[in-house]
């Protein structure tokens, strides 16, 4: 993955080009936290939108990756500015990766049962010590307005305590 960021970086280096991506999902989990060997895509926002877009489709074809390696689906799940911590700084290309506790919010108010969610959260609640569900409440209320908090996100988290609980 850092392979794909370099060439990327390279290219934008060639055209005078600066940027950042931030890192979002199971990419955080295979280069931040290392609790995962790889992840099928990098889901991610970025600027220049169009540029880095543009550029990661030639590193795509480059490496034989799919053109949608680098996507941006995530935004959908973003409710605000998130802060982001520094992952790695090229010439021209600065990799960012979201706090971990956004990236805990986002993982529990998106509750999938048939993707990586549920051990991620429960990861990310071990890494930063969460010690209960009203304070992964408070963390989930942090980043998103109440109102739009499903009623299995609740019933996610209370799972993965009683999880916990049973270890």
């Amino acid at each position: 993955m850092m392979d794909l960021f370099s060439d990327l970086n390279d290219m934008m280096a060639a055209d005078n080009i600066r940027g950042e991506i931030v890192l979002f999902g199971g990419t955080v989990f295979v280069l931040v936290l290392k609790t995962r060997p790889r992840t099928k895509d990098v889901d991610a926002i970025w600027e220049p939108k169009e540029t880095i877009y543009k550029l990661a489709s030639l590193v795509a074809k480059k490496h034989g990756l799919n053109p949608d390696w680098l996507n941006d689906g995530v935004k959908g799940w973003i409710s605000s500015e998130p802060e982001k911590k520094i992952y790695h700084q090229y010439s021209n290309l600065i990799i960012y990766h979201a706090d971990l506790r956004y990236i805990l919010a986002m993982k529990c108010l998106a509750a999938r049962q048939d993707a990586y969610d549920k051990d991620d959260a429960k990861t990310l609640i071990e890494f930063l010590e969460v010690e209960s569900l009203e304070e992964c409440l408070e963390i989930l209320y942090k980043y998103y307005p109440k109102r739009l908090i499903e009623q299995k996100s609740i019933y996610f988290i209370e799972e993965i305590f009683d999880e916990i609980e049973q270890t």
